[in-house]
């Protein structure tokens, strides 16, 4: 958060701060081990920018149509949260 020194997302600075947390706190070393679970296609943007995983939730802001773009760099859609924890567990 900006109270934390980073500029709130999709500020790509404030994913890495996550990432640099995420490898001191249980060793995950490489961004491509995490997934990035968002209803807006700029967090997308930042996860894609970071080397992340994204799953693009279809029950808020964004639309199929929104994410289409970004398909072809290898997001992921489901219609609802309710999805995500399977896709997490195929991918």
């Amino acid at each position: 958060t900006p109270l934390d020194g980073f500029p709130p997302k999709p500020d790509v600075r404030s994913l890495q701060a996550i990432l640099e947390c995420l490898q001191e706190t249980f060793g995950i070393s490489h961004p491509a081990l995490t997934c990035v679970v968002s209803d807006q296609v700029q967090d997308a943007e930042m996860a894609l920018a970071c080397g992340c995983k994204f799953i693009g939730v279809l029950t808020g802001a964004a639309t199929e149509e929104d994410f289409a773009p970004l398909q072809a760099r290898g997001i992921s859609i489901v219609p609802s949260v309710a999805d995500v924890p399977d896709l997490i567990l195929s991918l």
